[in-house]
């Protein structure tokens, strides 16, 4: 039998094992590279650098350098490195699910999803308004709560955002409302677990910033034709909550407006997007889909 007898098949093809051995094939486009360019993951990288270098030097500036500090400033600038990564990666990890989301759902359904964050972060809030009511801690679990409330409600800041920016005359107003949220909420998160600051005055700059977030927010609800309930609690209860924690705190009593005037709006305004229609929420143009 010769060799080229042997390779042969009894129907005169070539058999399949023959080549078993070595695939020679090339390589199908797509991978992990394709995803990491579908996914715009370098452009996100470079975005969340400037965001956790911008949030960083905002939050050291605030409450390290303008109300100077009587530790090694090496312990600050190493809290500064950890919010700074964290903020990076946060950040980073933010833009390419919004990203990988807006590729796979819906606008609708971005919106009913995220609005489950407004949801969590208005029951957190709710709770820890509670106990202090009862006669807690703004430290230990109550701290927790209330510093992992504001991160959650970033979600619902999302859901709110993308509900109405199509939708709304002034699409830069909705924009700018969503993406001062973000220090707004992170320093409130760092504020309320900082020893002697949480439950102090200062506690009220970064609520400061969050309500004028969720006030720009409700100003484009507004432009775009909403119903009065959302911006009235968007902007109205937040404020109305800040107002009463200026004239109160340190006393339990501000820590409740605040917990209060952030929790109930967003747990209503959660619940209530939770049932958004498809034609409640423009579609995804071609030129906003380049953009994300």
């Amino acid at each position: 039998m010769t060799d080229d007898e042997a390779g042969a098949s009894p129907g005169g093809g070539v058999e399949v094992g023959a080549s078993a051995g070595s695939d020679d094939r090339p390589e199908r486009p797509g991978g992990k590279a394709a995803l990491v360019e579908a996914l715009h993951v370098r452009a996100k990288a470079r975005r969340g650098l400037v965001i956790g270098l911008v949030v960083t030097v905002a939050i050291f500036g605030f409450f390290v350098v303008i109300p100077g500090v009587d530790r090694s400033p090496l312990y600050y600038a190493a809290l500064a490195f950890v919010l700074f990564l964290t903020t990076w990666m946060l950040a980073v990890a933010t833009l390419v699910g919004r990203r990988a989301l807006h590729l796979t759902a819906t606008p609708a359904g971005i919106v009913r999803w995220s609005a489950r964050g407004g949801v969590l972060a208005g029951v957190l809030w709710l709770l820890a308004a509670a106990d202090l009511a009862l006669g807690g801690s703004p430290t230990g679990l109550t701290g927790v709560l209330l510093s992992t409330a504001p991160l959650i409600a970033l979600f619902g800041v999302w859901a709110v955002h993308t509900r109405y920016k199509r939708a709304t005359r002034v699409r830069p107003l909705a924009t700018a409302g969503a993406w001062l949220a973000i220090p707004g909420a992170l320093g409130l998160a760092v504020t309320v677990l900082a020893p002697d600051i949480g439950t102090g005055p200062l506690v009220l700059l970064p609520a400061s910033l969050l309500v004028v977030a969720q006030g720009l927010q409700a100003v484009t609800a507004v432009l775009a034709d909403a119903r009065w309930q959302v911006p009235v609690l968007l902007g109205g209860g937040s404020a109305a909550g800040l107002g009463v924690a200026a004239l109160t705190l340190p006393a339990t009593t501000g820590h409740v407006a605040l917990a209060v005037g952030f929790g109930l709006p967003w747990l209503l305004i959660g619940v209530w997007f939770r049932g958004v229609r498809e034609e409640d929420v423009p579609a995804t143009s071609e030129s906003d889909l380049a953009t994300l």
